[in-house]
């Protein structure tokens, strides 16, 4: 763990974007939890009718973002391949349309226009907290902003 970092990506139609600063980490007793400091770091607008699927990679900590991405592009979606160079790691995170028309029914009822979305990663392991908001000028559409992640570690 100490020789990984971590990286956030999500799918879009031709491919996965990564989003180039690397997480913050902070390692406690049983868990590493990740952060993006800021919403200038990763903001995304997100059509509610399309699932919409993430990435958290656990990569070398000297690869380049050119490596890591060139390696995940070539193997596309066979996120099990152990022949993997640089990624080390993987926690993949699918959100659906209807959680997100759920999310955005509880926003209108808690009369909100921001909130948390926690999302379960493979094998229930990891959490990705997305911080939400419904654009107010744009019909079916949602932006999340200020990713963070948990994941328990196996001492």
């Amino acid at each position: 763990m100490d020789q990984l970092s971590y990286a956030f990506a999500m799918w879009e139609d031709k491919g996965w974007r990564f989003i180039h600063p690397r997480f913050i980490l902070i390692k406690t007793a049983d868990s590493l939890l990740g952060q993006f400091i800021t919403s200038d770091w990763f903001a995304c607008e997100c059509d509610i009718k399309k699932t919409q699927t993430f990435l958290i990679l656990g990569v070398d900590k000297k690869a380049t973002f050119s490596e890591v991405e060139s390696e995940l592009q070539d193997k596309q979606w066979k996120l099990k391949d152990k022949r993997w160079k640089k990624i080390k790691e993987t926690y993949y995170f699918m959100l659906k349309p209807e959680r997100m028309a759920e999310y955005c029914e509880q926003l209108e009822k808690d009369n909100e226009t921001t909130g948390k979305l926690v999302l379960r990663g493979n094998f229930n392991d990891p959490e990705l907290t997305l911080t939400g908001f419904i654009k107010p000028s744009a019909v079916s559409k949602l932006c999340f902003t200020l990713p963070s992640f948990s994941l328990r570690l196996r001492i």
